[in-house]
């Protein structure tokens, strides 16, 4: 009823207006003794006059309907809106670069474990997260050149782009991949292992490195998600304020869950 409304008003707009010929012009409508027109059967319209009330009667059709698929298009995009919460529990692996007083270089690894506690939203196949993660390690040997015990702390703040990709009709089984970057704090306490025991040294660094991440989850309740990943990210701290152990980024394995709100 609505469109039909619509159409007569452009309609009859159009034939006041002169653009559909009736035989009577505006000034014999409103004015009908003191002008008297002449002998007129036909009216010669361009192909603008023609064209006009079409265009006006389609745009007219379909502005409600633009405007009812967009408020769709909203509606559906908050429906399908979810944001969750949840915790990693990982271990990560550190390359490390040593660097001797001669010049010459070893690498070696050393591992630590931690967690992530993360807020995120997300829609059906996108997602972003914001997560909070802190790691320890505690008297471990570097090994290689200077026999140092050292404890690290590696904390910091992560933001994250998510991808998700279905893998199952039912959409429980999900593969997801990230890309994004961390704000890291690295704090190391070392000691010599010399006799007698040398003093402690701290050092602090603070560094924005990127990250990537690839795993899969699986929904196991309404509200629940269990995950698992493996992450990769850059770093470049240094043990030591000589800078003689050298970090080339590390890579974590963790498993956790989501839960819905």
């Amino acid at each position: 009823m609505l469109l039909l409304n619509q159409t007569k008003i452009v309609y009859n707009l159009c034939r006041i207006w002169k653009f559909i010929p009736n035989g009577k012009s505006y000034r014999s409508i409103h004015h009908p003794v003191a002008y008297r027109p002449k002998k007129v059967t036909t009216m010669s319209l361009s192909k603008k006059q023609k064209l006009l009330p079409i265009l006006l009667s389609l745009i007219t059709l379909a502005s409600p309907l633009l405007f009812t698929s967009h408020a769709n298009a909203q509606e559906a995009l908050i429906s399908d809106t979810q944001g969750y919460v949840g915790l990693d529990i990982f271990y990560s692996s550190i390359s490390y670069n040593q660097t001797s007083s001669s010049g010459s270089t070893n690498q070696y690894q050393q591992g630590l474990s931690g967690g992530n506690f993360h807020v995120g939203v997300r829609t059906e196949s996108l997602g972003f997260e914001v997560g909070l993660f802190g790691s320890s390690q505690t008297n471990s040997s570097s090994g290689g050149i200077d026999k140092t015990n050292s404890d690290l702390l590696l904390s910091g703040t992560s933001f994250d782009v998510l991808a998700f990709l279905p893998l199952d009709s039912q959409k429980k089984l999900e593969a997801l991949g990230s890309l994004g970057f961390a704000f890291a704090v690295s704090s190391f306490t070392a000691k010599e292992n010399t006799t007698p025991p040398a003093d402690q040294s701290l050092v602090t660094q603070v560094e924005i490195k990127p990250r990537v991440k690839i795993g899969f989850q699986y929904r196991i309740a309404p509200k629940w998600t269990l995950r698992t990943l493996a992450q990769w990210q850059d770093a470049s701290f240094t043990k030591e304020e000589k800078k003689i152990n050298t970090a080339g980024g590390y890579y974590s394995f963790g498993i956790g869950f989501n839960y819905d709100f």
